[in-house]
């Protein structure tokens, strides 16, 4: 019986590829393998897939900036297998369009159950919706990490924009300043995963990719409380200056209005 699906596996674990293979045929699903990001990239631009399988240690690519590549390249859902267990990994290339994560090496059953459910994700009538956030003339790209004000792309931090996703997924209600101070906090460790990976292209002050309006934070802020290999927890006057930097990118009488404080609380966006 023919294929109904195709995966497109980028990963140099052979052992690994050759059990997505015997998987894939007892679930009509063909794979193809690639080792390089450059690889799968192109195979990308000429042949749609319905699946990505995708480790984090390429030859020309290491880091979690890898998903996100792949993400703005394909609608197909993504599963990342590596090797890797970090939980800010696991978090942060969620964030960045993963649909699934395993740890290898993984169960075969656990495997096989990962890759029938994401294919069934695909089956409800194309690629799932990109999640796109909007108030007015103001749009949050959640997916593509961009944000924009009347078209215009606006440039914030990557711990920027943690703190207005966080404030736009609850819209009038309040977000608590540990929350917010949770996600400047894994903003500042994601940029010193990054910053640990010998091959990734970005490099501090650069943007995660070219296209994005997101510049990563440097590994610490001003102002941090820092507890070596363990945590990050920003200081009080840390987390309202970036939210005051933030205010003033969307604009102090414009959409940087609708942020506003409640003592002793955190901060809310109206949306109304």
């Amino acid at each position: 019986m023919p294929s109904q699906f195709l995966a497109l596996v980028i990963d140099t674990d052979l052992d690994f590829v050759a059990e997505l293979i015997g998987i894939g045929r007892a679930m009509h699903l063909e794979v193809e393998h690639r080792s390089t990001r450059r690889d799968g990239l192109e195979h990308l631009g000429d042949r749609p897939v319905d699946l990505i399988v995708l480790d984090l240690d390429l030859p020309d690519m290491a880091g979690i900036d890898v998903c996100q590549r792949f993400r703005a390249a394909s609608e197909a859902p993504i599963l990342v297998a590596t090797a890797r267990s970090d939980e800010v990994d696991t978090a942060v290339a969620f964030e960045l369009g993963a649909d699934a994560f395993v740890v290898k090496p993984c169960e075969h059953r656990e495997l096989a159950a990962r890759l029938k459910t994401l294919l069934g994700r695909g089956q409800g009538g194309g690629p799932s919706p990109r999640r796109v956030w909007r108030c007015d003339q103001l749009v949050v790209d959640v997916d593509a990490h961009r944000v924009t004000i009347d078209g215009r792309p606006l440039a914030v931090t990557l711990a920027e924009f943690r703190l207005l996703k966080k404030l736009i997924d609850r819209p009038g209600k309040v977000v608590s300043r540990q929350r917010l101070a949770d996600e400047i906090a894994l903003s500042a460790r994601r940029r010193g995963l990054a910053d640990r990976c010998e091959s990734t292209s970005v490099t501090k002050g650069a943007s995660v990719n070219p296209e994005m309006s997101v510049t990563p934070e440097m590994s610490v802020t001003p102002g941090m409380s820092v507890t070596p290999g363990i945590s990050r927890t920003p200081s009080p006057g840390t987390l309202d200056a970036h939210i005051k930097r933030l205010r003033s990118k969307l604009g102090e009488e414009g959409y940087g209005a609708r942020i506003t404080t409640v003592r002793g609380m955190g901060y809310r966006f109206k949306d109304d």
